[in-house]
């Protein structure tokens, strides 16, 4: 079994790397799916994760911490048992992170911050918050996907019937859109219920 309590998992951009976030084991793990049969690459441990995380390409990706901050991870040097806590691969960020994003088209990460309610926004060449996106997205936002193209950002919110309909692209409009019933995600798709 790969792990007892699989709770959150994304595949890379190009369909080689899946991660996914043990929660009983407070460990990310990175699922190589190159050849078969697909095979654990490497185990990032810290009891500090909180399960959210984000790849920027195939080498790297994000992952959000209780501290709270965003730590940078090359899925190439790093190697098994812990992160590298290094300053330079550290974002300190404020509130607690229930949702992190990485936009390919603007180069951008974006996180959701339940402690106002916020999209917020990353600056990867400064690796430094730089601004709110959006305030009041949700009581509970809970679950978060970016089309594509990097103009949108869709954002649960749990329990209740709403979905929030960011634009990235400033003057930042959100726009609701009323559920037929109470909206449900699991950090990584968006289910509706029948």
């Amino acid at each position: 079994p790969v792990g007892t309590q699989l709770k959150r998992f994304k595949i890379s951009p190009e369909g080689s790397i899946l991660c996914g976030y043990d929660e009983s084991k407070k460990e990310l793990l990175i699922v190589s799916l190159n050849s078969p049969p697909a095979y654990i690459q490497k185990k990032l441990s810290d009891p500090n994760l909180t399960g959210y995380f984000a790849f920027d390409g195939e080498d790297e990706l994000y992952a959000a911490t209780t501290i709270p901050a965003i730590r940078r991870v090359d899925i190439n040097e790093v190697v098994d048992a812990s992160f590298d806590s290094s300053p330079a691969g550290t974002i300190n960020v404020l509130g607690e992170i229930v949702g992190l994003e990485h936009s390919k088209e603007n180069s951008q990460l974006y996180y959701l911050n339940a402690t106002n309610n916020s999209l917020d926004k990353v600056d990867l060449d400064y690796m430094q918050k730089v601004s709110e996106v959006a305030r009041r997205v949700g009581l509970n936002p809970s679950c978060m996907q970016i089309f594509p193209d990097g103009k949108t950002a869709y954002i649960l919110d749990q329990g209740t019937t709403k979905l929030y309909v960011v634009d990235l692209i400033p003057p930042n409009a959100v726009r609701e859109v009323e559920l037929k019933g109470a909206a449900a995600g699991c950090g990584c798709f968006v289910r509706y219920p029948r």
